[in-house]
């Protein structure tokens, strides 16, 4: 599995995270974006002219699942974190050449403040399986 063994803690992807999503338009996130424990963070970037909400939320367990060897929780949390660098980086890298909006590049991450759910959480609930599979047959 790709940086099972990464350098980066996860304050420097975190940090690091936080900077691409500036470099590509978002607003700098508040204190109070980030959740206690390192669970995610929430930015907001301009979508026609509405302050849209993405909240970037690695899922430890998953890879704490696919881990093995002692001390797998807490590279479990390097490995979630530093993955979720890599795709925030690249999407970013999209962004500012032009090739994406933010809105194309973190859909998934499109977060409701009303009922806390991200648009990808809220495809794996029933009703989303619905719309997914609607769109898939034609």
């Amino acid at each position: 599995m790709k940086n099972k063994t990464s350098k980066l803690s996860v304050a420097e992807s975190i940090s690091r995270s936080i900077d691409c999503l500036v470099a590509a338009g978002a607003t700098k996130p508040l204190p109070l974006d980030f959740a206690e424990g390192e669970k995610y963070v929430t930015c907001r970037f301009n979508v026609n002219g509405t302050m849209a909400y993405f909240r970037f939320e690695p899922d430890v367990v998953r890879v704490l699942e696919r881990l093995t060897g002692s001390d797998k929780e807490h590279q479990a949390k390097i490995t979630a974190w530093r993955s979720m660098f890599d795709y925030i980086n690249i999407q970013c890298d999209r962004i500012q050449l032009g090739q994406v909006t933010p809105l194309q590049a973190f859909l998934t991450e499109l977060y409701n403040k009303t009922d806390q759910l991200t648009l990808g959480k809220r495809l794996e609930l029933p009703q989303g399986q619905n719309m997914v599979k609607g769109l898939l047959s034609g």
